[in-house]
């Protein structure tokens, strides 16, 4: 009998470029800070590729950051069970994660 598999949690940051990831790990941090787990990828792949390694990792959502979501202080949320996407504003990042995946 194997135990009951606990559900995804976590969450992966994908910055689309270097501006993005300038802005974004302040934000990571602090989501860390929070006790909430958080990754990111650190090699420069693609989007797809983070997107793949987040799926692989059993996490259950990813916060995107691209030129669009800096110009608008938004980032995009993607859960990956239900497909649900969401723009949340930067300064409400963390306590969105929190009530959501916590």
């Amino acid at each position: 009998m194997q135990p009951p598999e606990e559900p995804a949690r976590g969450v992966f940051f994908v910055f689309l470029d270097e501006a993005a990831r300038n802005a974004g790990l302040p934000l990571l941090y602090e989501c860390r800070a929070q006790g909430i787990q958080c990754d990111m990828d650190y090699f420069g792949r693609s989007m797809k590729a983070q997107m793949k390694a987040a799926n692989k990792g059993g996490i259950r959502c990813v916060v995107i950051m691209g030129e669009d979501e800096l110009a608008k202080g938004r980032a995009l949320v993607r859960d990956f069970e239900t497909k649900d996407q969401k723009q949340v504003a930067f300064s409400e990042l963390p306590q969105y994660i929190m009530k959501e995946y916590y």
